[in-house]
């Protein structure tokens, strides 16, 4: 009957390591969900002010020739982001 008490013990003991494990991760997933939203919301930010400096580019050159300000507009999109 000893052995069987100890088997039991063991069976515990794994069954709370795995819950603790169990809890830990759904708690890792649940940050890591709010991190990503918290990324995307910036990522949003972010494209709406680099769409709002695209529109406005083009008015900062309006007294040059359609040709220099198209080969600038052109240079300002290809800019690294």
């Amino acid at each position: 009957m000893h052995h069987s008490t100890g088997s039991q013990w063991s069976c515990l003991s794994s069954a709370v390591i795995f819950v603790t494990l169990q809890e830990k991760a759904s708690s890792e997933l649940l940050q890591a969900k709010k991190q990503l939203e918290n990324f995307r919301v910036e990522y949003d930010m972010l494209q709406a002010d680099d769409r709002a400096m695209d529109k406005g580019f083009r008015k900062e050159f309006a007294e040059l020739s359609n040709a220099m300000a198209d080969a600038l507009v052109k240079h300002f999109r290809k800019r690294p982001k």
